[in-house]
C-alpha cells in the first residue's frame, strides 16, 4: 500500500509539473484487441498526463506507425492478423527509430518472455496488472529513452566538432606551397620511397600508407571498432560481420559497443544492466543473459567459426579477442 501511495504521489507531481509548464508529455500507442483493457489503459495513462492512441490489431498498429512515431508502444501479443511478436520483429528490422516497447500479455511462461525480449521488446508485464504497476514500467522506459536521446545528441555534437576540426586541418594542408617535383615537406619530415613523406613519428604501413599513433587498424580515422571479422560503427549504429550487416535491438547494440570499447575489461551483469538500461539491478533479472545470448546467436549465424563474447564464470562477460 505504501508503494501504491508513493506512485500515485509521483504521478500527481508529474501531471502538476506538466500543467504548470504548459508542456505536453509523451504520446503512447496502445495495441490491445480487448476493448475494455484498451480503454482502461487509455484512462490510466491520460490520468497520469500522457497522450494516447489506440489500435486493436497488429495490422492497424502498423498502419498507424507508418504515419507517426510514438514515444512508447504498449503491446499485447495475442492480436488478430499480425501477432505482437511479428510486429516487434517488423519494427526492429524495418523502422529506423528505436521506440521502447512494453509488452503487456497474458502469456506467463518464461519461454514467451525470453522469446519476446529476444525479438526486440524492452520490457514485459503480465496480465492481470495493477494500474500503478503499468505506470512504473512506462515511466522507467521513457526515462531510459530520454537518457539515450541525450547521449545521442551529445555524441552528434562531438562528432560535428571533430568534423570541423578535420576540415580546418585539411584546409591548412591545402595551403601548402607546391614546389618542383612534389609537395613541400613539414620540418623534419622524412622522405620515403616514391617521394612520399610522413609527419614526425608517423608509422610506415604497407604501400607507404600510415596511421596516427593509437588509431585502430582498419578504422581509417572514422572511430570504427573492430574485433576479428566484426565491425561496429558507433555513429551510424551499424554492425557488420564478414561484410554482412546485423539487425540488432538498441540494447544489443549498446552491450556490444560497451564490450568493444573496453576489450580487456570484464563487465558484471550488474554493470552492464546499469550502464545499458540505466536502472537499478536487483540480482535476479535475466535480461542481460537473454540479450547476450541473442547477440551471440546473431553473430554466430554470420561467422560460426569465431567466438566474440566470452563468459567469465562467476563474474560476467568480456570481448573474446583471441582467434
Amino acid at each position: 500500500m505504501r508503494l501504491v501511495r508513493l506512485v500515485r504521489l509521483f504521478v500527481g507531481e508529474c501531471v502538476e509539473k506538466k500543467e504548470n509548464l504548459g508542456g505536453s508529455m509523451a504520446t503512447i500507442l496502445i495495441v490491445e484487441d480487448d476493448a475494455d483493457i484498451n480503454h482502461l489503459l487509455v484512462k490510466i495513462l491520460k490520468k497520469a498526463g500522457y497522450g494516447t492512441c489506440s489500435a486493436y490489431s497488429g495490422t492497424e498498429a502498423l498502419l498507424w506507425l507508418e504515419r507517426s512515431v510514438p514515444e512508447l508502444l504498449i503491446l499485447d501479443l495475442m492480436l488478430p492478423g499480425m501477432s505482437g511478436e511479428e510486429l516487434i520483429r517488423y519494427i526492429r528490422e524495418h523502422f529506423g527509430w528505436e521506440v521502447p516497447i512494453l509488452v503487456l500479455s497474458a502469456k506467463q511462461a518464461l519461454a514467451d518472455k525470453i522469446g519476446t525480449m529476444t525479438d526486440g521488446a524492452d520490457d514485459y508485464l503480465t496480465k492481470p496488472f495493477e494500474p500503478e504497476e503499468v505506470l512504473l514500467h512506462v515511466m522507467s522506459l521513457l526515462r531510459r529513452a530520454q537518457a539515450a536521446g541525450r547521449q545521442s545528441a551529445e555524441g552528434d555534437a562531438a562528432l560535428r566538432t571533430g568534423q570541423e576540426a578535420v576540415a580546418g586541418g585539411a584546409a591548412l594542408r591545402l595551403g601548402q606551397q607546391t614546389v618542383a617535383g612534389g609537395t613541400e615537406q613539414w620540418p623534419g619530415r622524412q622522405t620515403v620511397a616514391g617521394g612520399a613523406g610522413q609527419r614526425p613519428g608517423q608509422q610506415i604501413m604497407a604501400g607507404g600508407a600510415g596511421q596516427w599513433p593509437g588509431q585502430q587498424s582498419g578504422a581509417g580515422g572514422t572511430g570504427l571498432l573492430h574485433c576479428k571479422n566484426l565491425t561496429l560503427d558507433p555513429v551510424a549504429r551499424e554492425v557488420t560481420v564478414c561484410g554482412c550487416q546485423l539487425s540488432l535491438t538498441p540494447h544489443e547494440f549498446e552491450i556490444l559497443q560497451l564490450l568493444m570499447e573496453h576489450p580487456g575489461k570484464v563487465f558484471s551483469r550488474e554493470s552492464l544492466y546499469e550502464q545499458v538500461w540505466q536502472g537499478g539491478y536487483y540480482g535476479e533479472d535475466n535480461t542481460v543473459n537473454v540479450h547476450v545470448s541473442n547477440l551471440r546467436r546473431k553473430i554466430a549465424a554470420k561467422d560460426p567459426g569465431q567466438e566474440y563474447i566470452k563468459t567469465v564464470w562467476g563474474i560476467g562477460f568480456k570481448l573474446a579477442e583471441k582467434r
